[in-house]
């Protein structure tokens, strides 16, 4: 299963790994550019499916969305107490792979270029791709 935490992982190691099924590699060329910075990464995802606010830079303080947390929060909730886990195959992890492309597609990505964040959206789909082809 393609974990939150595992996937959090799989981005922000920097380069590719040598060894492993293929799934588990990642060629230099399609991390962000920003990954060097893994709090820089997760933060973008946060924004992009609107949980908290874009601040002028990464490094500062970001607000939690009023609108969102709530029903992100609920999503999440829900699904962990159904299936025991988190997964981005699963429905909460679709519905927040929707909401980050609708962002996206507005422009709304803050302070994160929005295609390097359409670039994680590609690595995050490929993923789910991954996972579910191997099942």
């Amino acid at each position: 299963k393609a974990t939150w935490k595992g996937l959090r992982d799989k981005i922000t190691q920097r380069g590719a790994r040598e060894s492993g099924p293929p799934a588990d590699r990642i060629k230099r060329g399609s991390l962000l550019l920003f990954l060097d910075r893994s709090a820089a990464t997760l933060m973008a995802l946060l924004i992009g499916v609107r949980a908290i606010l874009p601040a002028a830079h990464w490094q500062k303080p970001h607000a939690i969305s009023p609108d969102a947390a709530g029903e992100i929060d609920g999503m999440l909730s829900a699904e962990l107490h159904r299936k025991g886990s988190l997964a981005w195959d699963g429905e909460a992890g679709l519905w927040l792979l929707d909401r980050l492309a609708q962002a996206i597609d507005r422009g709304e990505t803050g302070w994160a270029p929005r295609t390097e964040m359409q670039r994680l959206l590609e690595l995050l789909r490929e993923t789910v791709r991954q996972e579910l082809n191997a099942q």
